[in-house]
């Protein structure tokens, strides 16, 4: 069905981030991760992205020795959680649960958005 089609598809782009995020990389000075990640949800707790970030986020946890940490910001079609994440460093400890509307339709549908997708977030995955 379409539910199960697009269901796959964001687990999919997820698991490609978390892939991107894990691999190790010669650009950082230090060993990455040397920290916990946080992992921002724009939706509330309990819904799909919560139970695909936390399922997602615990199997990352065992693999990179660092807690992933899952926090929910939902509201405003996920403008909140992407403003939040926008203003964080830009270290790659913080990442979002991104789609269409956060990275497309908002700033389309909004004229005064508090974040720049273009220029405040990077696309991973």
């Amino acid at each position: 069905s379409g539910d199960t089609m697009l269901n796959r598809r964001y687990a999919t782009g997820l698991l490609a981030a978390l892939a991107v995020l894990a691999a190790p990389t010669v650009a950082f000075a230090q060993s990455y991760p040397a920290k916990p990640i946080r992992w921002v949800v724009p939706y509330p707790a309990g819904g799909g992205s919560d139970f695909l970030a936390r399922t997602i986020g615990q199997q990352l946890s065992t693999q990179i020795g660092h807690p992933v940490t899952v926090d929910n910001k939902p509201g405003a079609n996920t403008a909140i959680a992407a403003s939040e994440v926008a203003r964080s460093a830009p270290d790659g400890y913080t990442v979002l649960s991104a789609d269409n509307g956060t990275m497309v339709f908002n700033s389309a549908l909004y004229s005064k958005l508090s974040y720049n997708p273009d220029k405040d977030l990077v696309r991973k995955g």
